[in-house]
């Protein structure tokens, strides 16, 4: 952004400029392009597979030749949010997946890896700010109360 306004203020000709804005141009390209670590992609990988038994974070290191520590800097450095977040949001997603087609929050909680119905409501309160029940469909035949 400095560049830009250095060649604002300085009144460049029309050909520095131009030249400034290709420079720009080429270095977003070679980022643009840029690889994502194949130990990180496996990481990802495995948890769209297996998110149900998440594996601890020493044990998934060990699996792609990493130590905790270095995974964890790496992951977030790559994918740009926490190695635990990203699984936790993994998990609210398939647990909203579950709600959305019919299933009780609990049965969802439990499909999604949650301890139980309190753990995905804790996370799904601590992620979007307002309770599950706020913005997820309830299933109207596990509630005994309802008249119809």
């Amino acid at each position: 952004m400095s560049r830009l306004r250095e060649l604002y203020e300085r009144r460049a000709n029309s050909e520095s400029i131009d030249l400034a804005l290709q420079d720009l141009v080429r270095f977003s390209k070679t980022r643009a392009r840029r690889q994502i670590d194949a130990r990180v992609v496996r990481v990802v990988g495995g948890f769209h597979e297996q998110f149900l038994d998440p594996m601890p974070v020493a044990e998934l290191a060990r699996t792609v030749g990493l130590s905790s520590s270095r995974l964890q800097h790496l992951f977030a450095r790559e994918v740009g949010v926490p190695l635990r977040r990203y699984r936790t949001w993994q998990r609210l997603r398939a647990a909203i997946r579950e709600v959305a087609s019919g299933s009780s929050y609990t049965n969802a909680a439990h499909r999604a890896g949650f301890y139980d119905q309190s753990h995905f409501s804790r996370e799904f309160r601590r992620t979007f700010g307002a309770p599950a029940s706020r913005g997820l469909p309830r299933r109207r035949d596990h509630n005994p109360t309802r008249r119809a």
